[in-house]
């Protein structure tokens, strides 16, 4: 295949309407980048706009991130540079952080926010560090008896993490110095203005869920997860999950190989690549429905849909997960297996060289 040397090349493919006669669902197009120098890491989709993140891979050996948006049969590169990180669209907006090299204080980092609909970057207002580590160091207090003063935490890893209505916790890792300053005591939690949540072991990860419930994901063995979700500030569950022989451990991809829909957890087991589906009962979650089911590639829209893709006889079969059953929606006919879901009408199918759009009622030449 002739190599374009990283620019844009898009061609017509065709997508297949299945079991589907109320509408046509149409082709968006394909991209390939030089497979030598650039790699596809991820595809971020909003509505007909989308973010392309891309790996080039330099002379010396260093990897640069290029964000590209996409919209119709353009793109155009937004930022580039290293480190980037922490990915989160919510509503209009693309949040992302990256470590700042420049800087040689420990773990600086600076926060990014892409407004889609403006199609502007702008950089995100820095934590206030002072006051969010009192705040920390009050509830850790709390938690364990203990009287750490301020001046006691050697290094803190605050990341801000972003909810629908505009409001946002902070997800912390810090080191204190014991009373006889001879080892590190590692404690990671979240702090929110109305709550703070103090974990007994490592936080594994924290998210948002659609109606605007935080999801704290926290180590609890060598085999199990406990899943914390707080509603305006009070837990509403709390329950253990037992992943032996399903998924190893700390392999936990959000919204990927573990998806939280409500009170329900979709788990895909490694081994085959189908997927489980646990409801808490009591303080666990417990296996309801094994569906199954295996496929490539799984990711959850923004309105909390489960959809998959799933290769068969050379093409690309995506599906939606409709009330207990995967339903056919699209068939493409390529091989790439990544998928990113906005909603019905915007989803990517990519692989590290290329990516195809599906877009209902249109077509990109």
């Amino acid at each position: 295949m002739k190599k374009n040397k990283g620019k844009i090349s898009l061609k017509l493919m065709s997508l297949l309407q299945i079991n589907r006669s109320e509408n046509i669902k149409e082709i968006a197009g394909s991209s390939t980048v030089d497979e030598e120098t650039v790699k596809i890491k991820d595809t971020i989709v909003f509505r007909k706009k989308s973010i392309i993140i891309k790996e080039k891979y330099n002379f010396d050996n260093k990897i640069e991130t290029v964000l590209e948006l996409l919209k119709g049969n353009e793109s155009k590169v937004i930022i580039s540079g290293y480190e980037f990180a922490d990915f989160q669209l919510v509503n209009d907006k693309l949040y992302f952080s990256r470590i700042n090299k420049e800087n040689l204080m420990e773990n600086s980092v600076e926060e990014f926010v892409f407004n889609f609909e403006e199609e502007k970057l702008d950089h995100v207002e820095e934590i206030n560090e002072e006051k969010i580590k009192k705040a920390i160091i009050d509830a850790i207090n709390i938690k364990f008896a203990e009287s750490y003063s301020i001046y006691r935490i050697r290094s803190a890893k605050l990341k801000r993490v972003y909810s629908r209505d505009d409001k946002c916790c902070i997800w912390f890792t810090v080191k204190l110095t014991d009373k006889n300053i001879r080892k590190e005591n590692k404690i990671t939690g979240v702090y929110c203005d109305d709550f703070s949540y103090v974990a007994e072991k490592d936080i594994l990860n924290v998210s948002y869920d659609v109606d605007n419930t935080l999801n704290i994901i926290e180590s609890k063995n060598e085999y199990e997860e406990e899943i914390i979700r707080i509603r305006e500030g009070n837990i509403i569950s709390k329950g253990s999950i037992n992943l032996k022989n399903v998924m190893p451990k700390n392999k936990i991809e959000l919204n990927k190989n573990f998806i939280i829909v409500s009170e329900s957890i979709y788990v895909v087991n490694y081994l085959n690549g189908k997927i489980l589906k646990y409801t808490i009962k009591g303080n666990k979650y417990e296996v309801e429905k094994n569906y199954n089911f295996a496929a490539e590639d799984f990711d959850k829209d923004i309105d909390g849909n489960i959809w998959a893709v799933k290769s068969f006889c050379g093409e690309n079969i995506v599906y939606k997960l409709e009330g207990d059953q995967f339903i056919h929606q699209y068939r493409v006919n390529s091989d790439r297996c990544l998928l990113s879901v906005y909603d019905d009408k915007n989803i990517i199918i990519s692989d590290r060289s290329e990516y195809s759009l599906i877009s209902k009622n249109s077509i990109i030449a």
